[in-house]
């Protein structure tokens, strides 16, 4: 931070962004300020904005990453757009936190590796969760000192989304990608 506390924008207005994302951020408080939203829909991000009394509601992208007063940005938009922000949050040297997935093809992950490695001493965060979660924590403990390989079985009822739905289509990548990337993050922690 270049002051007593991280200044960041929450990029993306939606129900995740606003329900999830900020309310962990407020348990700290004490570290983070939400500065800014930056929102394509005035409605929506203007009203949370207006009740939550934030300093500063933008609309564009551009004007976020060019404001020296703002540390990081937390990225919550649709999934397509995450490797592009994050690369050039990077580059116009912002801590970036980026909910999943960090991108959606090899293309994108290759352009947030090459922006993260050119920016020195930036901060970069992927939102998977599930294996800092307390019944992980206790699976992991359980595993300590095993000598086999590990198996995981996963069941997962994630319910009907319809085949119209953002979150199928290409600004959502699919449910491979963008929802069953936080069990394979998951796996990953419990092999670690």
């Amino acid at each position: 931070p270049r002051g007593d506390k991280v200044r960041y924008c929450l990029v993306g207005a939606g129900g995740f962004g606003v329900s999830m994302l900020v309310p962990q951020m407020d348990k700290r408080s004490d570290v983070f300020q939400l500065k800014a939203v930056c929102s394509r829909d005035p409605v929506r991000g203007g009203n949370f904005a207006r009740q939550r009394g934030v300093e500063a509601l933008i609309s564009d992208f551009d004007a976020v990453l060019a404001d020296p007063s703002i540390d990081m940005v937390v990225i919550a938009t649709r999934h397509h757009e995450h490797a592009d922000q994050t690369a050039r949050a990077l580059a116009a040297g912002k801590h970036v936190f980026v909910e999943k997935p960090l991108a959606i093809d090899w293309d994108g992950l290759d352009k947030v590796r090459s922006a993260f490695e050119a920016s020195p001493g930036r901060i970069l965060m992927a939102g998977f969760n599930r294996g800092f979660s307390p019944a992980a924590e206790a699976v992991r403990e359980r595993l300590r000192g095993r000598r086999a390989p590990l198996m995981v079985n996963y069941r997962l009822n994630g319910g009907y989304i319809p085949a119209d739905s953002w979150i199928q289509n290409a600004e959502g990548a699919g449910r491979n990608i963008g929802e069953a990337c936080h069990m394979y993050d998951f796996f990953a922690s419990l092999a670690g």
